[in-house]
């Protein structure tokens, strides 16, 4: 039988795969973003109640890794975040596939010369990490949304230091 618990490095080296995926993201890092990744990667992002997560007419549902990349590349171009995750509660499911919870917060702001908006939310990631020719990569990803509040922001662009 496969013990459930991970031995520290693995687990410190999805750990190091989570915070690169947040950092990828943060900084527009789109082929580092990818590279964590199965292609067969399939992502969906949830309200609290399970529901698909829809807004401004799109649901947030991908079938493969590059549809999931190419949608927070377009949307991220007039976006700053930042993601800070918790350690993440980490199962072995089998030799070859892990589970993997984290806790997450993210900060966002629209970046425009005519005002634009600040953002706060929070949830837990779900995902899948599987062991493909001798990496760690993730092979599923929910996020499960269980809050996200929305400013607007009024008059011209101000810089944040």
């Amino acid at each position: 039988m496969v013990s459930t618990i991970l031995p520290y490095e693995l687990s410190e080296t999805l750990r190091l795969k989570k915070s690169q995926y947040c950092r990828f993201a943060d900084t527009h890092d789109w082929d580092g973003f990818a590279s964590l990744m199965l292609p067969s990667l399939t992502a969906t992002f949830t309200d609290p109640d399970g529901t698909i997560a829809t807004e401004n007419g799109v649901r947030y549902e991908f079938n493969t890794r590059d549809e999931f990349v190419a949608f927070f590349r377009a949307a991220f171009e007039t976006q700053q975040t930042v993601h800070i995750v918790g350690p993440g509660e980490l199962t072995r499911l089998s030799e070859d596939e892990i589970s993997a919870i984290w806790g997450v917060v993210y900060h966002a702001a629209s970046h425009g010369v005519t005002g634009g908006w600040t953002g706060t939310g929070g949830g837990h990631y779900h995902e899948i990490w599987r062991l493909v020719e001798g990496k760690w990569m993730m092979a599923s990803l929910r996020m499960v949304r269980g809050f996200w509040k929305v400013s607007q922001l009024e008059g011209a662009h101000k810089e944040v230091v």
